[in-house]
């Protein structure tokens, strides 16, 4: 599945889409560029304008993981007439930014956000919203099923590295876990 996301944005920024298709302007690219994050926002960043056979032009736009620097980047995007927006790797940027981009019409796609609330809201706010990555609760539901198969009946401990992700998907998987527990 994710090369088949991977393959079929590559073939989008190429404009190598179904019919010869490219973006009309400027691909705007949402990531971290400053900060702790910024490893991964120039990696994602050089992808985009490393795809081969490229036609449509690609701006980025700094984010910092962080929702004030992910609504301001949103604002200057609308200013600059981005059509489309890729990136997203924090979901703090990325919630901050839809209200923006979604008042403009400009449909987002998250690459790394994946918190499950952000499709919920996109249902219930309308928001032009898509996520290639996999939502947080079904990674989760892989780890817990894992967990299940491997320990039936045996201890065992779920230890987390101290990051937000890791204490996030922690708690999830023993949440899983409780609920199979009180069935």
């Amino acid at each position: 599945m994710k090369a088949l996301s991977s393959a079929i944005l590559a073939a989008f920024l190429a404009g190598a889409a179904p019919g010869g298709v490219h973006a009309a302007g400027p691909v705007a690219i949402a990531v971290p560029l400053a900060g702790p994050s910024a490893i991964l926002g120039n990696q994602a960043l050089a992808g985009a304008q490393g795809v081969r056979g490229a036609q449509t032009e690609i701006r980025s736009y700094d984010t910092a993981c962080e929702a004030d620097a992910g609504e301001a980047a949103a604002r200057r995007m609308v200013d600059e007439a981005m059509r489309v927006v890729v990136g997203f790797l924090c979901t703090p940027a990325l919630e901050a930014a839809l209200p923006v981009l979604a008042g403009a019409g400009v449909p987002a796609i998250a690459i790394g956000a994946r918190t499950d609330r952000l499709l919920q809201r996109r249902e219930q706010a309308g928001w032009p919203l898509f996520r290639i990555a996999p939502g947080a609760s079904a990674e989760a539901d892989a780890v817990a099923a894992f967990v299940r198969e491997r320990w039936a009946g045996e201890p065992f401990a779920i230890v987390e590295d101290g990051s937000s992700y890791g204490r996030d998907l922690a708690d999830n998987v023993k949440a899983i876990d409780r609920l199979d527990t009180a069935k």
